[in-house]
């Protein structure tokens, strides 16, 4: 399922700098896990976009980008994701424009990417 998305017995999350404890999906396995995305959220968790099918940001056209991220809003509703965590950290400007135009922030990582 990827580093950074869940599985059911295994979750994981990282913390924003906020104090906030996210869990970053990836939006396919959201709509696959319908359970596991309502448990997290009832557990007080943000849910965090990283993207619909794990692409990095930088190989994909603007349009493929903001589809990305829009699907996995989508995915993750009525929940909805605060922040998004590029896969593999690599981003543009553009995916960063589109990322606030679904209403997330970009998250990073504090000392290297699988962190």
């Amino acid at each position: 399922m990827g580093r950074t998305c869940f599985t059911a017995a295994h979750p994981r999350s990282a913390r924003c700098a906020s104090g906030a404890r996210h869990f970053f999906l990836v939006g396919q396995h959201a709509v696959e896990r319908r359970d596991l995305v309502a448990r997290i959220a009832a557990g007080g968790y943000a849910i965090g976009n990283y993207t619909f099918h794990r692409v990095r940001m930088t190989k994909i056209s603007y349009a493929q980008r903001w589809r990305e991220l829009r699907l996995t809003q989508q995915a993750v509703a009525p929940y909805g994701a605060s922040l998004f965590r590029p896969p593999d950290g690599s981003h543009w400007y553009s995916s960063w424009l589109g990322t606030r135009l679904v209403g997330c922030d970009i998250g990073g990582w504090t000392a290297h990417i699988e962190d």
